[in-house]
């Protein structure tokens, strides 16, 4: 925490200094007017972050702020008026406060704190709407880049909107005692196209693929951000970041939709699917895949599981009320995606196991008065033009098929489910439905939830969905792991109908002839993790695993749902 105030304290410092000198020499000056809100921080480790958010604010204002052209309204002033918005979010919240001060453009943005890294989101609109809105995403693996990267906006926003030269910046600054490398700033804005396991690198010249000095002996040797058994592993970030979605993401699932030989990456929020490709170290929207305002989404999975060389998308939801199923299963015919399974009654999960092709599972909801465990979790196949029931996996009760995976995970040479039980548990069940092996350990963890009846008037009955399970051999020796999530609950999981998250990792097993023993896991990361997969989803020949993390649900009043997707490299 002294090291975090200590940085903001000194960019506040360079901010504040600029700011001072540049309007006390131009007050009064005519130009056209800037608004800067002040930046939202999405932080969930309880540290105190007002620092770097004024310091940020001061920062912006001292580099566009230009004598007799541009004029920054007072940040105080800006606040003020700020405070009179409320109910309102985004573009909206930023354009009528606009309005109030009488800006030409706005500037708002967010600053969001993953273990030791921070990223940017920034905009600048023109009130106008003649211009075009100018946006900047930047993920700082570590405090120090901030500044620089401040600047990289600064000067994108004064070139593109204003026309400014940079010699003009670096003039204005000089008067203030700047003391920020703004020609080094101005070097870095060319940023080079990598694959996101790449844009991590820190200052040590360590990057995600663990080469370079000062690795840990107990960081696994999949990537060093992954700690072994043994211990912790060293300081750094070692995990590629998205843009942030200002939504909620329910699922996602990865695969080639279009069989064009690089994979997608779905992403499901309540109503909506939608597909990216990562293109340089961003993800650019390639398909809108559906848009159904009338169902909630709770699964996503991708396999060609009818056999024609098409994957198919497996789209599990509810009903808006939560009481019912509405899945629904699409194929991409080379124009759209076209509809082949609308308002089923199943649950599907698409298990990949570590050898062999993708296997579909599912299970039936008969009634909303059933719970989500109590139906058989059954092997699926296509069959007369539908997918049919094929081999009994478990018998009713043991699972909920999105909390499943199915593999020879004790390494007898016989398939054993892995599976979440009702308290998210993880447990081994044979087919018969013998319980081989459970934890005492809570894992998983979702605030997806089924809607059972009413036990009695007044009562809110709701049923939380379990996560989703992999398996995978990612070190090549042979044996099955079991990668499962674990998100911590705020109130220790004390609460029947109440679950919130705070922070969450990813964590590797394997069985050890007793029971699932820890290889390796990630470090804490704020938020908590909604869904994963592992894929080679940036085309660059190797593996990720990828997670999407939810920062914020927008359940509080005032605040509004915000995601994002991470990516760690596996060597």
């Amino acid at each position: 925490m002294r090291y975090i105030r200590s940085l903001c304290l000194s960019l506040l410092a360079v901010g504040l200094v600029s700011l001072h000198c540049v309007h006390c020499a131009y007050a009064g000056q005519s130009g056209v007017r800037v608004a800067i809100l002040p930046f939202t921080v999405n932080a969930q480790d309880g540290k105190d972050y007002t620092f770097l958010q004024k310091g940020v604010g001061a920062m912006l204002s001292s580099r566009l702020s230009w004598p007799g052209k541009v004029s920054v309204i007072a940040l105080n002033e800006t606040s003020k008026v700020l405070e009179t918005t409320q109910g309102f979010s985004g573009d909206s919240k930023a354009l009528l406060v606009a309005a109030k001060l009488r800006a030409d453009y706005v500037l708002y943005g967010s600053l969001t704190v993953l273990g030791r890294s921070v990223s940017i989101d920034a905009k600048l609109l023109d009130v106008s709407g003649r211009k075009e809105p100018v946006s900047f995403f930047q993920q700082c693996s570590v405090m120090d880049e901030v500044i620089p990267a401040i600047n990289r906006f600064a000067t994108q926003v004064n070139a593109a909107v204003f026309g400014r030269r940079p010699a003009d910046v670096n003039v204005a600054a000089s008067r203030g005692n700047n003391q920020v490398d703004d020609n080094k700033a101005i070097a870095e804005q060319t940023e080079a196209r990598q694959h996101p396991g790449k844009l991590v690198e820190n200052q040590a010249g360590v990057s995600a693929s663990g080469t370079g000095a000062g690795q840990a002996n107990n960081s696994s040797p999949l990537n060093p951000a992954f700690i072994t058994a043994q211990g912790r592993t060293r300081r750094g970030t070692e995990f590629w970041k998205s843009r942030t979605f200002d939504k909620a993401i329910n699922a996602m699932a990865m695969g080639d939709i279009d069989s064009d030989g690089r994979i997608e990456t779905l992403l499901a929020s309540p109503t909506m699917v939608t597909a990216y490709r990562v293109e340089g170290r961003r993800m650019v929207k390639a398909y809108q895949v559906l848009e159904d305002k009338h169902t909630i989404i709770i699964g996503l999975d991708v396999a060609d599981i009818n056999g024609n060389g098409k994957p198919e998308i497996f789209i599990t939801r509810l009903n808006k009320n939560r009481n019912s199923l509405r899945s629904t299963v699409l194929e991409y015919d080379g124009s759209g995606f076209k509809t082949i399974v609308a308002k089923s009654a199943w649950y599907y999960r698409v298990v990949k196991p570590v050898q062999g092709s993708p296997v579909l599972y599912g299970q039936h909801q008969k009634t909303s008065s059933d719970d989500v465990f109590a139906e058989p979790v059954f092997q699926m196949g296509w069959e007369s033009r539908r997918y049919a029931k094929q081999e009994r996996i478990l018998p009713a009760g043991k699972a909920n098929a999105l909390g499943f995976s199915y593999g020879d995970i004790t390494a007898s040479g016989n398939p054993v489910a892995v599976a979440y039980d009702r308290y998210d548990h993880l447990q081994i069940v044979d087919r018969s439905g013998n319980v081989q092996w459970k934890g005492i350990r809570r894992y998983g963890g979702s605030t997806l939830y089924y809607r059972l009846p009413k036990s009695e008037p007044g009562s809110v009955d709701l049923q939380y969905y379990p996560m989703r399970i992999l398996i995978a051999d990612l070190d090549h020796d042979g044996k099955t792991e079991v990668i499962a999530v674990k998100n911590y609950d705020v109130a220790g999981n004390l609460l029947k109908s109440f679950r919130a998250f705070k922070e969450a990792h990813v964590e590797s097993f394997s069985w050890d002839g007793l029971g699932l023993a820890s290889n390796w896991k990630t470090r804490k990361i704020s938020g908590h993790i909604r869904d994963f997969g592992i894929a080679d989803f940036d085309a660059d020949g190797k593996k990720e695993l990828v997670a999407v993390v939810v920062i914020s649900e927008g359940r509080v009043i005032g605040t509004q749902p915000r995601s994002a997707v991470i990516a760690y490299e596996l060597n």
